[in-house]
């Protein structure tokens, strides 16, 4: 069945801080043209996070991530390498 989860940009769930997800553009019907980018959605979304999510193309001048997605949590940008780590260190886990 196909779903179309570029529809939904964010998920209206428990509170806390906002998070949000630089990543790249969606398309195709995808989330994003980048894998990874969809699996970071997935795994928010699974979670029962709320989050937003940012067109890397709009990001403010100057910020340049040589991977996506990045983990924008408070004033802490978190690159791929560490994402997943620090959802579960802040108690958040599929």
């Amino acid at each position: 069945r196909y779903c179309n989860m570029a529809a939904t940009t964010a998920q209206v769930l428990p509170a806390g801080p906002t998070l949000r997800l630089l990543q790249y553009s969606p398309a195709w019907g995808a989330p994003s043209v980048d894998p990874r980018c969809t699996k970071a959605q997935a795994y928010l979304r699974v979670c029962g996070r709320s989050y937003e999510v940012e067109d890397a193309s709009a990001a403010a001048p100057g910020w340049s991530p040589l991977l996506l997605p990045v983990l924008r949590d408070g004033a802490r940008a978190v690159e791929p390498d560490g994402l997943y780590a620090h959802l579960r260190e802040g108690g958040i886990d599929a």
